[in-house]
């Protein structure tokens, strides 16, 4: 019996498969506005900014068994604002747009489950970058912008680079890319990425 019982709570314990519902972006509801609360003695926020930043927020979803968050998790969202957006996202508010997509992001349980169950989150919450970053476009309206994000986010941002900048007439309007917490070699660039450069200096742009 005791048997039976630990093998229950194990199977309990394991990571859900339920798929989140889709976000819809056209909703401000699944963008946050958190960029904008600058700490003291930040640059300004500029008064008519000429470029645009897509931010991707890193893991901060604390549930214990789903393997991608809900948008409409409050709780969830408000802690992705106060612990990334309001102090990562905010960076770029002094320069320019910021646009930072709510996306069903994959979760620690999801780290922890199968291979199949942490690769099929990591593409459900990439579906969610792309389809954010078209209505990203919609409004950018051909100006120049700039991809950041910062763990998952980086990851993200790498694979965008890969599947919708690199090679594209998107890429003469990249300023810059920045994949922070996620390792891009050397060797990604000529094989991954095709066109695309790493930065050689801190005025390059393009990269």
């Amino acid at each position: 019996m005791r048997k039976i019982a630990l093998t229950f709570g194990l199977l309990r314990a394991a990571p859900a498969l339920a798929e989140p519902p889709a976000p819809d972006y056209a909703s401000a509801a699944n963008w946050s506005q958190a960029a904008s609360a600058l700490p003291a003695g930040a640059t300004p926020a500029a008064k008519k900014p000429k470029v645009d930043v897509f931010f991707i927020h890193p893991t901060t979803y604390r549930g214990e068994t789903e393997l991608n968050q809900d948008v409409s998790d409050a709780t969830a969202n408000q802690w992705a604002d106060a612990s990334s957006i309001a102090r990562q996202a905010s960076a770029f508010t002094g320069c320019c747009r910021v646009f930072a997509p709510r996306y069903r992001q994959a979760s620690i349980p999801a780290l922890r489950g199968t291979p199949e169950q942490r690769d099929a989150a990591y593409a459900l919450a990439y579906s969610d970058i792309e389809r954010a970053f078209d209505v990203f476009l919609t409004h950018t309206k051909g100006r120049p912008f700039l991809l950041a994000g910062h763990s998952q986010g980086g990851l993200h941002v790498a694979t965008l680079l890969e599947k919708r900048i690199d090679g594209t007439p998107l890429q003469k309007r990249l300023v810059a890319a920045y994949a922070i917490g996620f390792n891009l070699a050397e060797g990604d660039f000529g094989r991954t990425y095709k066109s695309l450069k790493p930065c050689a200096t801190r005025t390059d742009t393009g990269c």
